[in-house]
């Protein structure tokens, strides 16, 4: 923001301060059918697409599916997301890792299975180049 005609710079002591992407999920009921997002890693490109599972009617070709339903909080949408870019067959086309705002990938950093709900509540998603 600009002060008396001069740039200044704040941090929030919330935010990361890394090259990555964040993506906030969003609960079930928030996503259409069809919604999709595009990341990049400068060279090649892939689309991602919402799928509802009550829909039943697939994902427009080249899109890759990310499976949901309407009854989904925003912190499994988010495991959803994460687990679809962190497959195989995408890391090898798309050289980028996402993980939730705890760290975890899903496979170097696993979720952890404590049955404590308040560290499993992230809905917040980096990717990172």
């Amino acid at each position: 923001y600009i002060v008396d005609g001069a740039f200044q710079q704040t941090f929030d002591t919330n935010d990361r301060h890394t090259s990555a992407f964040r993506y906030v999920a969003k609960d079930g009921s928030q996503i259409f059918d069809s919604e999709t997002f595009t990341l990049t890693d400068g060279i090649r490109s892939i689309t991602f697409e919402f799928d509802d599972e009550s829909a039943a009617n697939g994902v427009t070709p080249g899109n890759l599916r990310i499976p949901y339903n309407s009854e989904m909080l925003a912190w499994e949408v988010a495991l959803r997301v994460r687990d679809t870019i962190n497959r195989p067959e995408i890391k090898i086309s798309l050289d980028v890792t996402a993980a939730l705002s705890d760290g975890t990938d899903g496979s170097r950093f696993p979720d952890d299975s404590d049955d404590d709900e308040r560290d499993d509540l992230y809905q917040i998603l980096y990717i990172l180049p």
